[in-house]
């Protein structure tokens, strides 16, 4: 939390009560000691806690679209997958192939990420067997 010495005159004394009564959430709010530095810190705590709370609340409606997204993208597959007749051997190839890119943490299932991926995996393998046998 960043809280500087300038002054916060966004709010006033009766915002910082209201906020504490919200953070308190019914109970008893503590006596505070109402001095001109103590009510300026809780000005500055309060003003960080409310950006904070819009961040985090921006960040999980990000989250929210982005999953109804893949969901959404999720039923458009699964309606092309039901039309279409896989033989057993493909779906199972499919299958195989969506496992490995979830194991690799493919972003985007391309083969140019799944070549990269693959290059990645060889050079860590090949850093191990250096480490492991020290050559």
């Amino acid at each position: 939390m960043n809280v500087s010495n300038q002054p916060t005159s966004k709010c006033s004394v009766q915002d910082v009560e209201q906020w504490l009564k919200q953070l308190f959430q019914g109970e008893d709010v503590p006596c505070l000691d109402r001095t001109p530095q103590s009510i300026e810190f809780l000005k500055k705590i309060m003003t960080e806690s409310n950006e904070v709370e819009k961040d985090s609340i921006a960040i999980y409606k990000a989250g929210k679209k982005m999953k109804d997204s893949y969901d959404e993208k999720s039923k458009e597959l699964q309606l092309l997958t039901n039309n279409i007749q896989l033989d057993p051997e493909i779906f199972q190839r499919v299958e195989n192939l969506a496992n490995l890119t979830e194991k690799l943490k493919l972003k985007e299932p391309s083969l140019t990420n799944f070549l990269l991926a693959m290059m990645d995996v060889e050079e860590n393998r090949r850093q191990e067997y250096v480490e492991k046998n020290g050559c």
